[in-house]
């Protein structure tokens, strides 16, 4: 199912569920990743997603549903500067407790494993051009203000600057209406911070491995003894499903 609405100006990420292994229970779940019990798997809070007619719905840049990945490169620098390469890692997106879901309880929303990783924006749409073209056009901030693709302008390619890949002003703006356009407390756009270094070390755009893509749009799993409401430590699979129960159990 396809969801694009636009309600008091707020926007929703246009997600086709069925692209991805959705609504999954706990069972079908624990038999996929069996063999990943003992790798690590990062959970975080995402305070972005609303409930509406029955289903989850994702209403900023990160994760970024659209398309035929699952990806994270907006958001979260914290989290994506700490990923290492070449390591088995998973990430786990979990809904907050506010009001925005009409309920009292986190939910798990998605669940990808780490498959490629980019350093730079410049790096992560070259991929996407060659690699899956129409979700190139469909993340790309020019013209979604929910994306989370921004676009390399092609006439500062030859520079000789070294940060020219984290420098903003060689990027192409995105459109007027995007979820980052808005200024930061410093007074510069928000997804400036999205190009630019975080805290001198780049902070990886991270690409869902399609075979390992998890998409919940209802209420199947509860995540339970969150001991953060902010950000959670890295955990086994293993110890990640003790936290998870059917949404039905009491």
């Amino acid at each position: 199912m396809k969801i694009k609405k636009e309600i008091k100006e707020k926007h929703y990420q246009e997600i086709n569920y069925s692209n991805f292994k959705n609504n999954y229970s706990i069972d079908s779940l624990k038999k996929d990743l069996k063999q990943f019990g003992k790798e690590q798997i990062r959970p975080y809070i995402i305070n972005t997603v609303d409930f509406i007619n029955g289903e989850f719905v994702q209403t900023a840049s990160a994760p970024n549903l659209e398309g035929e990945l699952i990806t994270l490169c907006t958001c979260k620098h914290n989290i994506r500067t700490s990923i290492a390469k070449g390591k088995t890692i998973f990430i786990a997106g979990i809904t907050s407790k506010d009001l925005k879901n009409k309920n009292a309880d986190n939910y798990l929303f998605y669940l990808i494993k780490v498959g490629k990783i980019t350093e730079t924006q410049y790096e992560f749409g070259q991929y996407l051009k060659k690699c899956y073209p129409e979700t190139f056009k469909i993340k790309s901030s020019v013209n979604n203000p929910l994306g989370d693709l921004f676009e390399f302008n092609k006439n500062f390619i030859d520079s000789n600057d070294d940060n020219k890949f984290n420098d903003p002003k060689n990027y192409i703006e995105p459109c007027s209406n995007h979820s980052h356009a808005s200024l930061s407390k410093k007074g510069y756009p928000l997804w400036h911070k999205d190009i630019m270094k975080y805290k001198n070390n780049t902070h990886k755009l991270i690409i869902g491995e399609i075979e390992y893509s998890y998409v919940w749009s209802k209420q199947k799993i509860k995540c339970t003894k969150i001991d953060n409401p902010i950000s959670m430590s890295y955990r086994t699979i293993n110890e990640f499903f003790e936290i998870l129960v059917d949404s039905k159990t009491k």
